[in-house]
């Protein structure tokens, strides 16, 4: 049976100096709960994203950072999409 692929938004803040820890933690909350609702496993999600399991378990217990473009790809796989909110709030 193939499984059908729906496009979720996770709108991300613009960042300011105070926010960052929030929004790091925000983002490994929403990754975290992604791949636990996916029912697939961090391995899964990580070979297909093209990283390693170690570097996708590091970020969701909160042990490292990522960068958009990785981030990027695991939304991807998971089916989501990564936005910008401009000053105004709006997404671009």
């Amino acid at each position: 049976m193939e499984r059908k692929k729906t496009t979720k938004k996770v709108t991300m803040p613009k960042a300011g100096k105070s926010d960052v820890t929030t929004e790091e933690t925000s983002l490994v909350k929403a990754f975290r709960d992604a791949i636990k609702d996916s029912r697939r496993t961090h391995y899964s999600v990580a070979k297909e994203a093209g990283i390693t399991p170690e570097i996708l378990d590091r970020f969701v217990h909160g042990d490292r950072g990522m960068t958009l473009a990785t981030a990027g790809k695991v939304a991807q796989v998971l089916g989501y999409e990564l936005t910008k909110i401009n000053s105004s709030g709006r997404t671009s």
